[in-house]
Parts: C-alpha cells; structure tokens; sequence
C-alpha cells in the first residue's frame, strides 16, 4: 500500500499531523473547506503537498481522497470548529478549490486554476491560469498576475486587478473596481456604488463593457486606440484629457466617439457619475493619488 494511501486512511480515523508532506500525481486537485480562521498556499516546483495546521485540540484536521481530488477540512465533536490557520506548500500544476466562512485566503504562485469563495474574509491571489474564480462576500479581493478566464466578485469591499491576461467578468456592489495592467479583448465590469478604474489594453476588435450606477468612471486610453466608444449618461458627463480626433454627437446622453478605425467596441455607462476618458500616464497619477491617505 502507497504512503499516499496509508495516510489517508490514518487521517480518515484521526486529526492529521500539525505538520505533514506526502507525495501526490500529476492532476490532482486539492479541495479545502474552513469555517474559521486563514489559510495560506504557497507552491513549489515538487510533487508534494506539506500541510501545516496550527489548531486547538477541540478540531479534527482530516484529509481523504476520492479519485484526482485531496480533500481537507476541519471537523469537530463539539459543534462549530473554533480557528484554524492552514498553511499549504502545493505544486505549482494543482488546482484549488478553497471554500471559507470567517475566513482569510492568500494564495500565491500557483500555475493552475484557482476558486475561492468566502462569507467574511479578504481573498488575495497572485498567479492562476485557464480559470480563476474569486468571491467574497464583505471581504476584499484581490488579484494579481493572473492567465485565463477570470471572474471577480465581491458585495462590500474593493475589488482589485493587476496584470491579468484573458477575458475578464467583475461584479461588486459597494466597492469600488480597480483594474490596471490589462491584455484582454473582453471585459465586464459592473458595480454599484462604487466606482470603476480600468487601464490596459484596447485590443482591435475587441469588446469592453464598463457600468457604474452611482461612482465615477475612469478609464485609461492608450496611443494609437482604434476604438468606438458609446457612453450612457443620466446625470453625469463625459471628460477627456485629450483632443478626439473623431465624434459624433448622437445626444447630450450617449455621446459617442470614435478613435481610429473604431475597431474596439467599448460601452461606458454611468449613471450620476462622470466618465473619464485619461492617458495612461494620467490614470497611474490619478491611482497613486487614490492611494495616498488623506491628511487632516
């Protein structure tokens, strides 16, 4: 019998070790449920997990595998599990599915898919390729250096994004949406009473959909943009810090401009905010003063 196998039967009757690595193949996925506490992965270039668990007696620490998934989470005989921190050392190739409830989550340098999904509690991810899901309820999300199909949500907090690659779907309530460093040819973003930074590439033919009902928009726009922008306005207005070479005036509204060939479809939609179409330049000083606490 394999140690893999051997340790999991022992894990199954017992908590696991408060530190432990054992080997695990190529494609396996790693599935963690927390209901209290942080949780921390980090990867390496080896085919090892090593879980570290710091925990009170009162909690099982348990790890079971059912064909290319290793499941861990924590149970208790006294009802509710009190606080767990876990820290994970994974191979950059597994797969996460993290689930948490008064939970924190920070991953970093994985080369595979990531979901995470928390009640109370910050996400924060650097790395993810083919798809990466992150939702948090009232806490802040984070990510960063991500490649794939990324879907962003948060309902409370601020909603962060830097240096992603691929199609990206964001959707906050009351936070604001920052996105910089983008290569993407589809992007959504929607919130509600926040307001959406976005700053990255406009690709030729691609499709950009930006919405936000009560916070002002800013968007940065790259030389040599072929793009038509289509605004939609309610009570708010339309600024640029550069001249348009083209527009047409399709009403005070929807104002819509075209730059270069118009080849990128970009839909702005504020409602009483205003729409800010800035250089690059601009939209990095605008975020570095965003950033810079306010003195009394």
């Amino acid at each position: 019998m394999s140690p893999l196998v051997l340790l999991i039967l022992a894990a199954t009757a017992g908590s696991l070790p408060p530190d432990t690595t054992f080997a695990v193949p190529a494609g396996t996925r790693l599935r963690l449920e927390l209901m209290n506490g942080s949780i921390t992965v980090s990867a390496w270039d080896r085919n090892e997990l090593r879980v570290q668990t710091v925990t009170s007696r009162r909690n099982d620490v348990r790890i079971r595998r059912s064909g290319s998934v290793v499941s861990i989470d924590v149970e208790s005989d006294y009802g509710m599990p009190s606080r767990a921190d876990i820290t994970l050392t994974v191979p950059a190739w597994m797969g996460l599915s993290i689930d948490g409830m008064n939970t924190e989550v920070k991953v970093d340098g994985v080369r595979a898919p990531v979901e995470v999904e928390t009640l109370n509690g910050d996400i924060t991810v650097n790395g993810g390729t083919e798809l990466i899901q992150l939702s948090s309820t009232s806490g802040k999300v984070t990510l960063t250096g991500a490649r794939g199909r990324i879907e962003l949500s948060t309902t409370a907090q601020d909603l962060i994004g830097t240096d992603l690659q691929g199609d990206v779907v964001v959707e906050a309530i009351s936070g604001d949406v920052v996105l910089q460093n983008v290569d993407s040819k589809s992007v959504e973003v929607e919130t509600v009473s926040g307001s959406v930074w976005f700053n990255g590439i406009i690709r030729d033919g691609g499709r950009y959909t930006l919405s936000a009902h009560s916070g002002k928009m800013i968007v940065g726009i790259p030389e040599g943009t072929n793009a038509t922008i289509t605004t939609s306005l309610f009570s708010g207005q339309v600024e640029t810090s550069f001249p348009l070479t083209t527009s047409e005036r399709t009403g005070r509204r929807s104002p819509t401009f075209r730059l270069g060939n118009g080849s990128a479809a970009m839909d702005l939609e504020a409602f009483s905010g205003t729409i800010n179409l800035v250089r690059p330049a601009e939209f990095t000083a605008r975020l570095a003063r965003r950033a810079t606490p306010k003195r009394d």
